[in-house]
């Protein structure tokens, strides 16, 4: 999670940031601190959508109803699968089509009711999805093709992911875009969007602030825009090993003579 420590020391809190356009600014009282928190907070999370790769990992335990409660720095997934007993994680699909257990029906929930019967075998951590070709009732689930009863479907309005009855009740592995922003400690930020955020700050502070014209506005939105060019060039650096795999991708052994 986005408020956990991190174990290199390239972060920065959004608390320090604050207190860095603070002293910038002259302001050595905390009268308006929330609102520049805030602002922060805002800035963080539009680089998380546009600019950074904020992808986080988490294990969810499935409820008897079959959902997991989705983090509070969610945005949206990447990948919402389940792990085997070797540690391989098993990408589960999408079924939009699938009834959200938001009510009951005779005091049974409205997912069971409507997913008791299945014919879906589940072992050793593997999907299987029995189904007829060219006249063989054969083919595995996952590995080449077929029909499947292994899904899933977002709830975003309630918060939560509902899984259809043949996913095994257990662990859920969700790997999904994060806000970055922790509801519950610190929020920490790479070093390389601290001048960023500084900026939009600043932008946002003079755009709110009726002392400051519109060409004041305009400068500080354009420092804005330059500290977030950098960062993407900064981002989108290639690492060394990005770079040999690039070079030797056509590269072929062919016979000495």
């Amino acid at each position: 999670m986005s408020g956990s420590i991190p174990k290199i020391g390239g972060f920065i809190t959004l608390q320090q940031i604050v207190m860095d356009v603070l002293s910038d600014l002259g302001i050595y009282d905390l009268s308006n601190y929330t609102r520049f928190l805030k602002w922060a907070a805002r800035g963080y999370t539009k680089l998380n959508l546009y600019d950074l790769s904020n992808i986080e990992v988490v294990r969810l335990t499935m409820s008897t109803v079959g959902t997991v409660t989705l983090p509070d720095d969610f945005i949206d997934y990447t990948k919402i699968g389940i792990e085997d007993s070797r540690g391989n994680v098993y990408v589960l699909g999408l079924n939009d089509d699938m009834i959200l257990n938001r009510t009951e029906v005779c005091s049974q929930s409205v997912n069971s009711y409507f997913n008791s019967e299945s014919d879906t075998a589940v072992l050793d951590g593997y999907i299987f999805a029995p189904y007829f070709n060219d006249g063989e009732y054969v083919t595995l689930y996952g590995i080449s093709g077929g029909f499947a009863d292994s899904y899933y479907r977002v709830d975003r309005e309630r918060g939560y992911i509902q899984f259809s009855s043949s996913v095994p009740n257990g662990t859920v592995i969700l790997e999904y875009i994060s806000s970055g922003i922790s509801v519950k400690g610190n929020t920490y930020i790479p070093r390389e969007a601290q001048e960023t955020i500084i900026a939009w700050i600043h932008w946002k502070y003079r755009d709110f602030s009726p002392q400051y014209n519109l060409s004041q506005v305009a400068m500080a939105k354009q420092t804005w825009i330059e500290e977030r060019h950098e960062l993407r060039d900064f981002v989108t650096i290639p690492t060394m090993q990005e770079i040999q795999d690039v070079f030797y991708e056509s590269y072929k052994q062919t016979i000495k003579r």
